[in-house]
């Protein structure tokens, strides 16, 4: 009886892997300022200061105010920097939003490097709000025909008024904004004019030409 041998040969597998390329380091950051619990004053500046490291290089720093809830960011500061491995930082930084209600907040400090990788750190505080108080008292006139004249009155006295500004036509509209300091006017000589100007000074911020409905946007707060 014949007998057939049959020998059956495996062929090695060559299995060819893929590495993933690995994730670049996040850079290295340490808070000292401000420390937590903190009370902030709208307005008022305070100290944010640290550490921060990296082998790439630091591209950025910055710094955010951020509400209870991690939401609502408030730019504070955004330094750009050229490679340094290492940064002592510190910034003077000021919540400028005048009509900030008092609460809990975070600070948030965030580090990137020059392969885009950041790391942040969080430190809460507490923010109180402005006193409201009267700041000041504008006085609108048109009494003389195509003229608008604006003062500022004493609040504690009826008599005392110094002029502002005086501008040709007829009044449209006025409105001011605390949150940003400015007031608003809209006068017509002509043609229909939006008027901005800085409460502190009184200097003039932009004017705008403008047609109904009027940007009563730019009043808010």
């Amino acid at each position: 009886m014949k007998t057939k041998l049959l020998i059956f040969c495996l062929l090695p597998l060559i299995a060819s892997s893929c590495k993933k390329e690995k994730e670049p380091d996040p850079p290295g950051i340490m808070i000292d300022k401000p420390f937590k619990g903190q009370s902030l004053k709208v307005g008022e500046s305070f100290l944010v200061a640290g550490t921060a490291s990296d082998a790439s290089g630091i591209k950025s720093i910055q710094v955010k105010l951020l509400d209870a809830d991690l939401n609502n960011p408030w730019v504070l500061m955004n330094r750009q920097y050229d490679g340094l491995q290492k940064v002592d930082f510190s910034f003077d930084c000021i919540v400028e939003d005048r009509l900030l209600e008092s609460g809990d907040f975070w600070v948030r400090v965030r580090v990137y490097n020059q392969q885009s990788s950041y790391a942040q750190e969080f430190v809460e505080v507490h923010v109180n709000e402005l006193e409201k108080k009267l700041e000041k008292l504008l006085v609108i006139t048109d009494e003389y025909q195509g003229d608008v004249k604006v003062y500022e009155q004493d609040p504690d006295a009826d008599i005392n008024k110094k002029l502002l500004l005086s501008h040709p036509g007829n009044m449209l509209f006025s409105a001011l904004s605390s949150r940003y300091q400015q007031f608003y006017l809209g006068v017509e000589s002509g043609q229909q004019e939006l008027k901005a100007y800085e409460l502190e000074g009184f200097g003039n911020h932009f004017s705008l030409f403008v047609s109904m409905p009027y940007p009563f946007y730019f009043c808010h707060d």
